[in-house]
């Protein structure tokens, strides 16, 4: 199943079990690279099992590509970084609560990456919930 990718960056996508979304793409374009970050969260769990998020990163001549996880309690109006950062070029799949030493993902928060560094053609950024 392809990703979907958000139309607004400015709005919160909730990402459903089973269904893959796009959270962050770069690209290179006249020497310059730039990148879109989408906020994300997350629905209520049904049952009280820890939620299981999957990341995937894709792109090309993706070289580098370091990240932090933030969080927001106040509906996306300001973030704060969660743990340290993650070389995501090195770990291009995996658990989103392995990698980023998180204890859980909630339904509450906002989320979003904040890039760091980033050498990449193009490069995109998955999640999807299990």
């Amino acid at each position: 199943m392809l990703p979907i990718i958000p139309q607004d960056p400015n709005t919160v996508t909730l990402i459903d079990p089973g269904v893959p979304v796009t959270v962050a793409t770069g690209l290179t374009e006249n020497q310059q690279t730039t990148s879109q970050v989408y906020m994300f969260g997350f629905q209520a769990a049904q049952s009280h099992a820890p939620m299981v998020v999957d990341y995937s990163v894709t792109g090309t001549a993706l070289t580098v590509l370091t990240v932090f996880l933030q969080q927001s309690f106040d509906g996306g109006v300001t973030f704060q970084d969660v743990g340290v950062v993650v070389d995501l070029f090195a770990n291009p799949q995996g658990s989103l609560l392995a990698m980023f030493a998180v204890g859980a993902l909630v339904s509450g928060p906002i989320y979003r990456f904040r890039i760091a560094t980033l050498t990449c053609t193009t490069m995109k950024i998955d999640l999807a919930v299990s």
